[in-house]
């Protein structure tokens, strides 16, 4: 079965929301907050009570978890 570029773009949006789902809430919001709506950090940061250096760990920790949770779904897949 061949997959259209629509097909693939939708397999990955369902992927990444099923890993967004395995973070914490903190991590969600970290990772919603810089990534999907391109927020300053160190302005996050204070919207959620962070310290600078907490919020970057914080979003470093939770790229990591996605990708790789990603990687892993995508993997089974094939």
């Amino acid at each position: 079965m061949e997959f259209t570029p629509w097909d693939r773009e939708a397999e990955l949006r369902a992927v990444i929301e099923l890993c967004m789902a395995g973070l914490s809430d903190t991590q969600r919001e970290v990772l919603t907050l810089k990534a999907l709506k391109d927020t300053d950090s160190r302005a996050a940061a204070e919207m959620l009570g962070l310290s600078f250096a907490n919020f970057r760990q914080l979003l470093h920790r939770s790229r990591q978890a996605i990708r790789g949770c990603v990687a892993g779904k995508l993997g089974e897949q094939e």
